[in-house]
């Protein structure tokens, strides 16, 4: 007679635990090694900002005129966690990157979604450094190219006059704004905004959302009332409000925007995670791992943690087109930093003055905006089609 450890269900557990543990192991080493980057980066970004913060002179820059900021330390710290942990797997996995370009390549208004956003991407990392967005006061309120507008509304046109209009010129295609900032140069800049508190937040929701979830769903019990009525609670009190009063006791600043709406809105994709995770408990490989002896966190590192990785990134896909246009709405609220030239802030400057002659100032940025939060949208349904197919 066999004994009971060589029953066939503790037989096919192990072996499916063995299994998993195979297959895992090249991903769960290199998923270590991305942590370890990712918290050395951290320090260091973190230690540059430290030394210019305390050690150098007030007048005296980092590098070429220029001093890291706060913003800027999250920003890249979110780069170097999406390099790590987002492109770095694909670019390794390259049959898995081509199988899902292969599903994405199926919806095309996806593709050009995904090519628009790269471009706001590319252009926000860099279009501020490469388009100077300095104000002249020559070349207040040119039209676009195109377009006209009064000689009695531009004072010194640039481009060319016809019957007492002023015509749009190359050097501006998108006509200037009321201080004479390039158009162009402007919706870089809310580009770059945009970036920010797409990377950003995502910084803050995705392992807080991740953490909370997958404790709750998997753990149970008083950890799952505990953390969920936390989350009701938090609902409840919108991060919009904690904002206008936050701002009255800090002051108005990106940093501000991005670390409330980043700690405060991670509740529901918290939810969508304990979800997931309540129903992949009770599946086979995973009651096998525990009929073997695994312990929880190796069930959550090997069995939990690769099947929720995906439901995240797409409950936070989807939350950052809302988190634009709040920004967006603070900003013609003027309840934002004022010298934070995002698309927001250009739409509420172009609504003053003769707004219905000068329409391009708040145009432009209006359907920038309204591109980047569809495609946003498209391109977060696609990806949660490409991910479940």
């Amino acid at each position: 007679m066999p004994s009971s450890d060589d029953s066939p269900d503790v037989s096919n557990a192990s072996r499916l635990h063995t299994f998993w543990d195979l297959r895992s192991g090249v991903a769960d080493d290199g998923l270590s090694r991305n942590a370890a980057t990712f918290v050395a980066v951290t320090v260091v970004f973190a230690a540059i900002y430290a030394y210019d913060s305390l050690v150098l002179p007030v007048d005296a820059p980092l590098v070429a005129g220029w001093r890291p900021t706060v913003v800027d330390l999250l920003f890249a710290t979110s780069l170097a966690g999406f390099t790590l942990f987002v492109v770095v797997p694909l670019w390794t996995d390259r049959e898995r990157t081509a199988r899902y370009w292969s599903r994405l390549r199926q919806n095309r208004l996806a593709v050009v979604s995904f090519g628009y956003l790269l471009v706001v991407f590319v252009l926000g990392l860099v279009g501020p450094i490469l388009f100077d967005s300095v104000a002249d006061p020559a070349r207040i309120l040119q039209p676009p190219v195109g377009f006209g507008a009064s000689e009695y509304i531009v004072s010194n046109c640039v481009g060319p006059t016809t019957d007492g209009l002023c015509r749009g010129s190359l050097q501006h295609p998108l006509g200037t704004g009321p201080y004479g900032r390039d158009m162009f140069t402007l919706v870089v800049e809310g580009m770059r905004v945009a970036v920010v508190i797409g990377f950003v937040t995502s910084m803050f929701v995705v392992p807080i959302a991740t953490i909370v979830g997958v404790s709750a769903g998997y753990l149970g019990g008083w950890v799952d009332t505990l953390t969920m009525r936390y989350v009701d609670i938090q609902q409840t009190l919108p991060a919009f409000i904690v904002y206008l009063i936050a701002i009255y006791v800090f002051g108005r600043s990106l940093f501000l925007f991005l670390l409330v709406f980043g700690l405060l809105g991670w509740g529901g994709v918290a939810r969508v995670v304990r979800s997931e995770v309540l129903s992949l408990r009770e599946e086979p490989f995973v009651v096998a791992a525990r009929s073997a002896g695994v312990k929880r966190w190796g069930i959550v590192r090997h069995h939990i943690l690769p099947h929720v990785r995906e439901t995240v990134v797409v409950a936070a896909t989807r939350q950052i087109p809302l988190l634009v246009l709040v920004e967006a709405a603070i900003s013609f609220m003027n309840l934002n930093d004022m010298t934070l030239l995002s698309w927001g802030e250009t739409i509420a400057r172009g609504t003053q003055g003769a707004a219905t002659v000068t329409w391009w100032v708040s145009t432009v940025p209006v359907v920038f905006l309204t591109l980047t939060v569809v495609s946003l949208s498209v391109f977060g349904d696609a990806l949660q089609d490409v991910l479940d197919a």
